[in-house]
């Protein structure tokens, strides 16, 4: 046996897929919308607040050196040649680094802040740097 469809749930059916569309175009124009009215924006720009030391010993025969590190603490090393020792610290902090060589031994500090050479000494038997990162 045939039935005929229900002409009121065919109408009805067509006012719920037509209400459903009509609710999607709804919502895409306000998304769209408000997407467009959005300000435009960029991430702010970081700079750092602290600037990059750089310690640098250039001479052989040297005996010790003393410098204060990362952490601020004074510490002493022996070493022979040729040394770099880098470290990040803030604005203010007292950057400091002594060399003792062998009796007549050339040697060379130097202190850097982003890539800058702030302090530099020469000398012969002991030398000196000291400088003070800027704020």
């Amino acid at each position: 046996m045939n039935q005929s469809p229900n002409p009121f749930l065919t109408r009805q059916r067509r006012g719920v897929r037509v209400t459903l569309i009509v609710m999607a175009i709804v919502v895409l124009a306000f998304t769209a919308a408000g997407l467009a009215l959005l300000p435009y924006s960029t991430a702010p720009t970081l700079t750092p607040r602290s600037a990059r030391v750089e310690y640098r010993i250039a001479g052989s025969g040297i005996r010790e050196v003393r410098f204060l590190n990362d952490l601020g603490f004074d510490v002493t090393q022996a070493i022979d040649g040729p040394w770099v020792y880098g470290f990040r610290a803030r604005p203010g902090r007292s950057l400091s680094l002594e060399i003792r060589a062998a009796d007549g031994v050339a040697a060379e500090c130097v202190i850097t802040i982003n890539g800058a050479v702030v302090s530099a000494q020469r000398g012969a038997s002991g030398v000196s740097c000291r400088a003070t990162v800027p704020g």
